[in-house]
């Protein structure tokens, strides 16, 4: 199964047209996107792949109750969750997850956030933590546009951090799912 991941669109119309015209060569089953801006999803709506998505911390969409702002996805025999921020925030529900808890009680095999800007991928406990990066333009933090893609199977995750205005590999990963955890091994391009 082909997952993309992206987040941080922040309304970056141009960079996100140059992501839905590299989507119809990608052909993802899965498109998730990790908030900043929820609004900007529409243009990922009724495309031949399932839309996955959570609300940045500063959208209305954050402060309703009807909407999750983490939520807990079964995908291929993993289960994701998926989250704006890496820890709480103070714009947070009462009923939202509480990120701590979920990586530490291993409530997930893959955390996904966003809201630095900042493309990684790491390991906590028996978790992979992925951050795709940003689509924003003129973003000031010092790294390029990102997005991710997962290619998975019941037993292996490959994971590729890539540029979105270059397309190259920015980082890579494959994740081994063994009855002891996970094994992460980790490439820098």
């Amino acid at each position: 199964m082909k997952i993309v991941i992206l987040s941080d669109t922040h309304g970056s119309l141009i960079y996100i047209q140059k992501v839905v015209q590299q989507l119809d060569e990608l052909n993802p089953d899965i498109v998730i996107h990790l908030g900043d801006d929820y609004a900007d999803t529409t243009h990922f709506l009724n495309k031949s792949y399932k839309l996955l998505r959570v609300p940045g911390t500063w959208s209305s969409f954050y402060q309703d109750p009807s909407i999750p702002n983490r939520t807990l996805e079964e995908i291929d025999s993993w289960t994701f969750c998926l989250s704006h921020t890496p820890e709480t925030h103070f714009n947070d529900l009462s009923a939202d997850l509480d990120p701590k808890i979920v990586i530490e009680d291993e409530l997930c095999d893959i955390f996904l956030h966003g809201h630095t800007h900042i493309p990684a991928i790491s390991q906590k406990n028996n978790i992979i933590v992925l951050n795709p990066g940003h689509l924003k333009i003129n973003d000031n933090r010092g790294f390029p546009p990102t997005y991710a893609i997962i290619e998975s199977s019941a037993s292996q995750l490959d994971i590729s951090i890539r540029h979105l205005l270059e397309d190259k590999l920015f980082l890579t990963s494959s994740v081994q799912k063994k009855t002891s955890g996970l094994t992460l091994t980790c490439d820098l391009k």
